[in-house]
């Protein structure tokens, strides 16, 4: 009996160790096009001090630019291009950034 209750904690804290496998939410494209890199460059004019949102990086937009009925992206940078992405269908995306000359 002196030992009884703390082989008892003990088995119920083995048997709730089990690892649950997850089911995901829904499964990525392996390359989709879109690429992102928000590349911050601290200076004396450029910084957090004087841009309060400074790290925030630009912003997405999403809209069909070419009206197929699929949904563009555009995305803009602090520092960097801003991009414009052409929905192909089946998230895939084309880089249209230089043919429409969005700056």
């Amino acid at each position: 009996m002196k030992y009884f209750f703390p082989i008892l904690i003990i088995l119920f804290f083995l048997s709730s160790c089990s690892k649950k496998k997850e089911i995901p939410l829904f499964e990525l494209e392996e390359n989709t096009g879109i690429q992102f890199n928000n590349k911050i460059i601290d200076g004396p004019l450029e910084n957090s001090f004087l841009f309060r949102n400074f790290y925030n990086g630009g912003g997405v937009a999403i809209g069909d630019i070419n009206n197929d009925g699929l949904a563009d992206v555009i995305r803009t940078s602090n520092m960097g291009q801003n991009k414009l992405y052409l929905n192909k269908g089946r998230m895939n995306f084309q880089d249209i950034s230089t043919t429409t000359a969005i700056k």
